[in-house]
């Protein structure tokens, strides 16, 4: 029986497989076993996780038709036999001695029941985390709010997990949403943890791929990204108030949905296919959604930034016309790089205003 299970989801990622699952048979620490979910891939995944598994015996290699990403790691975790989990995706890399470090955490004290190292990337706005050592989960929970959007407490493949929590309490990834799978299962599995031990050294090098832009919004494609962020607001306020319950953290978490709100009626501004009166309308449905209307009426305290003031004042007086024109204003002159950088760098506008 393995100390380590690696999970690691496969989709038609034959074009990093080699440098991905190399990365792991690398490790510098040896006990471990790779459990690979190939999830019905159509390219030749398959066939070169066969030839990784064929010459390591610490690889196993199952093969199901495709049912996402939460389905396959589900079934990993059922295979698993290690007394710790690890979870990677199919085109990222781990650091030579991150198994090493991370079993270094969490046995570092008994009380560990979970790591969360830092990791590499390409993209230089995310958070890649400044931390080391055993903090308790109450200071977790505190320094999470800061960094509800980021990466490095939502995702799985920068931490360590004990696999008695969860497979003890049945913790699994929701089947049927195809993003924040990850964050949901975190927060589930945060709410069992006392204490985080911290590892600041990189353990895993995540990969940005090229993005495009979603160029066709429509109210079903917004109610359900509103859906998410509804969830992952309500289960972030849950585990505030059962673990800190401190006022600055929950206006953190309020402020994280804002700003999710905030994202929502920015890409409507950018919809190439719809004329302002239809932007207007889908504009007016995200505020009139009743959990999302309700939500900024119910905002216990005044914010920071005077985009969200005025937000929460148009949606409390019905009235979003001026806060249309507000958010057109601010799209333009994103768009235009010389107003933006004049405005900004030379501060010609209110420091709170969020361009």
């Amino acid at each position: 029986m393995a100390k380590i299970s690696v999970i690691m989801p496969v989709y038609n990622s034959m074009d990093y497989l080699e440098d991905s699952i190399g990365s792991v048979l690398g490790q510098t620490y040896k006990d471990f076993e790779l459990i690979i979910i190939d999830d019905g891939s159509k390219d030749d995944s398959f066939k070169i996780c066969d030839r990784f598994a064929k010459k390591d015996d610490r690889v196993r290699l199952f093969h199901v038709e495709n049912q996402g990403v939460s389905a396959a790691r589900n079934l990993g975790i059922s295979k698993s036999t290690g007394e710790y989990i690890r979870f990677m995706d199919a085109d990222d890399t781990f650091h030579e001695n991150s198994l090493k470090l991370m079993i270094g955490g969490m046995e570092s004290d008994d009380r560990v029941d979970i790591v969360i190292g830092g990791y590499d990337t390409n993209d230089e706005n995310l958070y890649t985390g400044d931390l080391e050592g055993l903090k308790s989960i109450e200071f977790m929970v505190n320094h999470y709010t800061s960094y509800i959007p980021s990466f490095y407490y939502g995702v799985t493949w920068n931490k360590l997990y004990k696999a008695d929590i969860i497979k003890d309490n049945r913790l699994a990834f929701e089947l049927g949403i195809n993003w924040s799978e990850d964050f949901l299962f975190n927060i589930a599995y945060y709410e069992k943890c006392r204490y985080v031990y911290y590892i600041k050294e990189p353990v895993y090098y995540y990969y940005r791929r090229s993005n495009t832009l979603v160029s066709s919004i429509n109210e079903y494609s917004v109610d359900a990204a509103l859906d998410i962020e509804m969830r992952r607001f309500m289960v972030s306020r849950e585990l505030v108030l059962h673990k800190s319950n401190k006022k600055e953290t929950i206006n953190d978490v309020y402020n994280f949905l804002l700003s999710r709100v905030n994202l929502k009626l920015n890409e409507i501004l950018y919809i190439k296919d719809k004329s302002k009166k239809e932007k207007y309308k889908l504009f007016c449905y995200v505020l009139d959604r009743e959990d999302v209307h309700s939500f900024i009426r119910g905002c216990p305290y005044k914010n920071d930034y005077f985009l969200n003031n005025y937000l929460i004042s148009s949606v409390r007086k019905g009235k979003y016309r001026g806060l249309f024109m507000l958010y057109k204003f601010k799209y333009m002159v994103k768009k235009n790089k010389h107003i933006h950088s004049f405005l900004t760098k030379e501060k010609r506008i209110l420091p709170k205003f969020p361009l």
